[in-house]
């Protein structure tokens, strides 16, 4: 549409385009996707409002007869609200996958997720290999050319290096992307997802020079869809309010805010915002990842108040064992997830506010 180059400033344009346009060129992403893959493909579906706009979009809008026999599928990871498990289970009738680890289990071997994907990331590589690229980062050696600093330093988060315990972005990999890469083997399909470029930088630098579509002859990776990635936040929402599409019921209501972000039954401006009135994101229900950027109730706060259960089991529990050096190494047990004591680490360095949970 913006030429084939894929560059930052194509994304703005299709990110900047009204949701009637997004919607056309997301049916275009996938039927392309469709006739290239021969048919072979599948929804990467969570029971998240994003999946489910992008399986709607399959079932309900597409006008053509081509795209037909695509299923969902839902890694069952154990990690998911309860409400979105049976969401995905029973009203959408997704295929179930499941992980060789539960959540215990992948803590113990790679560790907690803290920060984001980037930072845990960087932090565990850089403690595997001294003087690399990730250690780099993590030390503020990492610049751009001109010397400037880069946006992939992390040297904010050095002390986290220090703690005694395992930090890691395993986790996704191990509890979704693996069960799902299984079944791609199995099946010879390849995953259509709802994941959007505006979700973090990760996702954006992924659609610079891929686009919304890797295909299998291209030789730019595995093949993939992510038709929704020039979509943003608010076209998701409006999305849903406009074509009353049924999401899962822990997001609540989808209703329009003032310009303090207090709801309103109808929006007296075209561009007023809107937000769930539940939760606002989903996905992994003890992931940390971007929590410490959440204003008013975060994750953790809402957890307390709407499962309890699961909140006791997160921050309670842990253990204390012992590394490869025999160095003390605190970890999740039977007992609980020991998240507690892994944020108040957190907030001794950065302050009693970074990580709110209580």
């Amino acid at each position: 549409m913006y030429g084939q180059e894929f560059t930052r400033e194509n994304l703005r344009l299709l990110q900047a385009m009204p949701l009637e346009e997004k919607v056309r060129h997301a049916l275009t992403m996938i039927e392309n996707f469709y006739i290239k893959e021969q048919g072979k493909c599948y929804i990467s579906f969570s029971g998240g409002k994003d999946s489910t706009v992008l399986a709607w979009l399959i079932q309900n809008e597409y006008n053509g007869k081509l795209i037909k026999d695509v299923p969902l599928v839902f890694s069952d990871t154990g990690l998911e609200y309860p409400e979105i498990r049976k969401f995905a289970l029973n009203t959408m009738g997704a295929v179930r996958v499941a992980p060789e680890l539960n959540y215990i289990e992948v803590i113990q071997k790679y560790g907690y997720p803290l920060i984001s994907k980037q930072v845990s990331n960087a932090i565990e590589n850089a403690r595997i290999t001294p003087g690399g690229t990730r250690w780099k980062r993590m030390h503020g050696e990492y610049k751009k050319t001109n010397g400037q600093r880069s946006q992939f330093d992390t040297s904010r988060y050095l002390p986290l290096m220090d703690l005694p315990i395992k930090i890691s972005d395993k986790c996704c990999k191990a509890m979704k992307k693996s069960p799902m890469h299984k079944y791609e083997r199995q099946t010879g399909r390849h995953p259509i997802t709802g994941t959007t470029a505006a979700e973090g930088l990760l996702r954006e630098q992924s659609w610079i020079g891929r686009g919304c579509n890797t295909y299998s002859i291209s030789g730019r990776g595995a093949p993939k869809s992510n038709p929704l990635s020039p979509w943003l936040e608010q076209d998701i929402l409006l999305y849903i309010k406009t074509r009353n599409v049924p999401i899962c019921s822990v997001y609540g209501e989808i209703v329009y805010s003032d310009g303090d972000g207090l709801p309103m039954e109808t929006s007296l401006d075209a561009n007023a915002p809107l937000h769930c009135t539940g939760c606002q994101r989903t996905g992994c229900i003890f992931c940390p990842f971007g929590m410490h950027r959440e204003k008013g109730l975060t994750r953790y706060q809402r957890l307390k108040q709407t499962h309890p259960r699961q909140y006791e089991f997160a921050l309670g529990g842990g253990e204390w064992t012992k590394d490869e050096n025999g160095k003390p190494l605190w970890t999740a047990s039977k007992g609980g997830l020991g998240y507690a004591k892994v944020f108040d680490w957190v907030n001794e360095i950065y302050g009693k506010d970074f990580y709110r949970y209580e």
